[in-house]
């Protein structure tokens, strides 16, 4: 809109991030404009633009080269787009000119934005759970978040929230079918890689209790809710059981540090996100610090090669920390929460403090700029 201003050219630009569509172009906008640029890295209704000039181009040249977008409308060099079908959703590029990576891309870049607001609404109703139950003096233990009936409720209604993300993603990358087949395979070799896990961990005991906790902070980071952390949280579910309770303080805050991690980096490396991630972005802040470790979901998801290691080390750092603290947790949920039952409160925020700037200063190193990121 601003280069707009600059050549003297009247622009309605309109959005279309987590919350829906803003600012919407009205019909009459539409008949009466010289041409359309849809710049996207998602699906976009085209059945409207029928008969209009329009330029469809990823969201990094409406960054980067506005005016050359807006002259080639001016001069005419725009084509006349003409919609086959009905008025569902089209892709922002025609099939003809994209490559496989880049349709991959934009398929997976829909099923994030379209998951997002079932991650932000599911971990705040999670943490409105655990804020009732704290304000109302619940015992911290496995039923955290479910003792008053007003918490209960959220705690339910969040749960119902991050159930349906993963097949909202599948579904709008265009694989819910895909993925039920690749379960019916991928699910037994889950099954024995979590018992693995597991031998592994408890065969481990005490010979280095600061590398064990290394490990389980970037077992719980490493896929979010996956096979890894769930195999983590199990192991300090059952440490817990045994009377151990330094396993589960390294546990929480390796989940802990991811959507913390994010959330700093939005907001301290904002190039480095786009508009919609750095709103997002502030919820975030919310989820880590009451143990929503799936708020960092859609991140890894959008950048998982350098997201999930900048997240891995974060939180690796902080389990370290928390094991040569000899912090301890008698809670298997909660976050900030159930502070009051953690042995050596200071010094476990020191490890998650330390722990979530590392992942931030590693996230602003291996992201680039959102204009560069986006090619």
């Amino acid at each position: 809109m601003s280069q707009g201003k600059r050549q003297g050219i009247a622009i309605k630009v309109e959005t279309n991030g987590s919350g829906g569509a803003k600012n919407i172009l009205t019909d009459e906008e539409i008949a009466n404009c010289d041409g359309i640029i849809v710049a996207a890295d998602k699906t976009v209704e085209m059945a409207r633009f029928d008969g209009k000039k329009v330029i469809r181009t990823k969201v990094s040249d409406g960054i980067k080269i506005p005016e050359e977008l807006i002259n080639r409308i001016e001069d005419g060099e725009a084509p006349v787009y003409h919609h086959e079908g009905g008025r569902d959703s089209h892709s922002v590029a025609s099939g003809n000119d994209e490559s496989f990576g880049r349709k991959l891309y934009k398929h997976l870049m829909n099923g994030v934005s379209n998951m997002l607001p079932f991650t932000v609404a599911g971990g705040i109703f999670i943490a409105l759970a655990f804020l009732i139950d704290s304000l109302g003096g619940a015992p911290q233990d496995g039923d955290f978040g479910t003792h008053l009936a007003a918490a209960a409720w959220f705690k339910s209604i969040g749960g119902y929230a991050f159930n349906f993300m993963i097949p909202i993603l599948a579904g709008y990358i265009g694989g819910l079918a895909i993925v039920a087949i690749m379960m019916c395979a991928v699910n037994p070799v889950m099954g024995m890689l979590n018992e693995g896990l597991a031998n592994f961990l408890t065969n481990m005991g005490d010979t280095s209790k600061i590398l064990l906790g290394c490990i389980l902070g970037a077992m719980m980071s490493i896929d979010m809710g996956g096979p890894f952390n769930k195999a983590a949280y199990v192991f300090g579910t059952a440490a817990i059981a045994s009377g151990n309770f330094d396993i589960m303080a390294a546990v929480m805050i390796g989940g802990m540090v991811p959507p913390l991690a994010i959330a700093l980096a939005t907001t301290f490396f904002k190039n480095r996100f786009t508009e919609e991630e750095r709103k997002n972005g502030l919820v975030n802040y919310i989820m880590g610090l009451s143990f929503i470790t799936e708020g960092a979901i859609p991140y890894a998801a959008a950048d998982p090669v350098r997201v999930i290691p900048a997240c891995m080390i974060g939180a690796a750092t902080a389990g370290g920390l928390s094991m040569a603290f000899d912090c301890t947790l008698r809670a298997p949920h909660g976050g900030i929460f159930v502070f009051p039952v953690v042995g050596h409160p200071l010094q476990y925020l020191l490890a998650l403090v330390v722990g979530a700037v590392v992942g931030m200063l590693l996230l602003g190193l291996f992201k680039r700029k959102v204009n560069e990121a986006k090619q």
